[in-house]
């Protein structure tokens, strides 16, 4: 029975991981936000389609680990969350310090509980994900798949929003309306002409560029760091070769799919650290896969032909790539100079509310009161950097008590020697990357979950039996 209820977690698990990208939505109060033209996430109260499929596992988790027989009652969910608090004291912490925040310092306390509560939401799921990924190798085997596979589903998504400037008809899936008419959707101009940037089932382009960049993570790790194989059952006998350079055409044929998902959703910051990603993997890997399962000869007739093919796609994507390359004046822009702008902002925040923070979720809405700069409304936004923002929503105390959490969990990072563990590794490298970028880590919840999964990649997979260790093995 055990194992059956651990079986139904990571079902229910790979399900969210399918579910995470669709942006599906009902949002409470839309009568009330709907004019405002400020950043206005923090006063969306939503529940999302993978809400739903969350709570089934956090239901499911709490219910085997007080040891019950089908449903946990009322107090063997306490009697479960008060041993938790004391085993991980900073987890029951920032808890408490999120709820504290949200009654008796924030300016809003509907945005502060409504944002603090997906945060919280974001550590539980880190701390069931890194426990089922921990249980066997092919549990996190899986569960990178799932990623892999769900960033191939929104790439092909992409393509397709580009090619037609226009959204798909996936509104049930939560597509944004996108066109290059409506006023307040990302595009770029090419020779007076205006371009749809793509979202995906995303909220913003940026938002599907740092999933994609999950996603091409996990790719680029079944090729170089795990075991060549699919851990589902998968049609190889369609394939006249061998199963193994199935399985390698497969992980690239989807990885170079991602890389074009990324490509069209034009996000500059996610262009960068997946190049420097890419750079530094290949650069200390492929050599190695090259000798392993490939010849010499075909290896140079490939690096010759791969070259060609580079460069015709560079030459081809240029000309649409280049608005956003920034090659001239890239400092003197609009964008650069509120980016400027907000960072003062959050620095003044900071100076202003060291201690505590302006409360989680009011970062905007203070700005929104204080109008620095002579803000337009249409202008107010979050600072676009992580640190900055968190720092100045929750506060010098709040910033140690999670830097302590995920310190406490990554601390064993430099022991890590497993293969698999690399995908946890870069993977929250790039995101810890992009957040000198942007703000959706801590903002959008799609993104705060996909951000905490990512860290949950890491102790997870480095608590993986030893038993399991020669399943690795190539």
């Amino acid at each position: 029975m055990k194992k059956t209820k651990k079986n139904i977690q990571l079902q229910l698990l790979l399900l969210l991981i399918l579910v995470l990208p669709f942006g599906l939505r009902h949002i409470f109060n839309f009568g009330q936000i709907e004019s405002l033209e400020f950043f206005r996430e923090s006063l969306s109260l939503s529940v999302y389609l993978f809400d739903a499929v969350f709570l089934l596992l956090l239901w499911q988790w709490i219910a085997n680990a007080s040891g019950a027989k089908t449903f946990p009652s009322l107090p063997g969910i306490l009697n479960y969350f008060v041993k938790n608090f004391r085993k991980n004291i900073f987890f029951g912490l920032l808890i408490a310090y999120f709820a504290w925040l949200s009654f008796f310092v924030a300016a809003n306390a509907s945005a502060a509980l409504y944002m603090s509560a997906r945060v919280i939401q974001g550590l539980i799921l880190f701390a069931i994900a890194s426990r089922l990924a921990a249980k066997s190798y092919k549990n996190f085997q899986k569960i990178v798949y799932l990623i892999f596979l769900s960033g191939i589903i929104q790439s092909v998504i992409a393509v397709w929003q580009f090619l037609k400037q226009g959204s798909i008809g996936l509104k049930i899936l939560g597509e944004s309306r996108i066109s290059p008419e409506i006023a307040g959707v990302a595009k770029f101009e090419i020779a007076g002409e205006k371009f749809i940037r793509a979202y995906g089932t995303f909220p913003h382009p940026n938002v599907l560029g740092a999933f994609l960049l999950l996603a091409m993570v996990c790719g680029l790790g079944f090729l170089f760091f795990h075991k060549k194989e699919i851990p589902f059952r998968f049609p190889l006998k369609l394939f006249k070769i061998d199963k193994t350079k199935a399985v390698i055409l497969h992980y690239s044929a989807g990885t170079m799919l991602i890389l074009l998902g990324v490509l069209v959703s034009y996000s500059r910051s996610v262009w960068l650290v997946a190049f420097l990603l890419i750079l530094v993997v290949f650069w200390k890997y492929f050599a190695e896969f090259a000798r392993n399962y490939f010849s010499k000869k075909f290896l140079k007739r490939f690096g010759a032909s791969l070259f060609a093919v580079v460069l015709i796609a560079c030459a081809g994507v240029y000309i649409l790539a280049s608005p956003r390359l920034c090659i001239q004046d890239c400092a003197g822009g609009q964008s650069f100079e509120l980016r400027q702008k907000y960072a003062q902002y959050a620095f003044e925040t900071i100076l202003d509310n060291a201690y505590y923070g302006a409360g989680t979720g009011n970062f905007v809405l203070g700005m929104k009161d204080a109008r620095p700069f002579n803000f337009e409304t249409w202008q107010i936004q979050p600072v676009h950097n992580l640190y900055l923002l968190i720092a100045a929503e929750i506060g010098l105390i709040g910033f140690l008590f999670l830097f302590l959490f995920v310190f406490k969990r990554l601390k064993n990072l430099n022991k890590l020697s497993e293969s698999w563990n690399k995908t946890g590794v870069y993977a929250l490298a790039g995101f810890l990357s992009l957040g000198f970028f942007d703000h959706y880590f801590w903002t959008i919840p799609q993104t705060i979950l996909f951000f905490w999964l990512a860290i949950a990649l890491i102790p997870g997979s480095s608590k993986i039996k030893k038993a399991n260790k020669e399943t690795t093995e190539k």
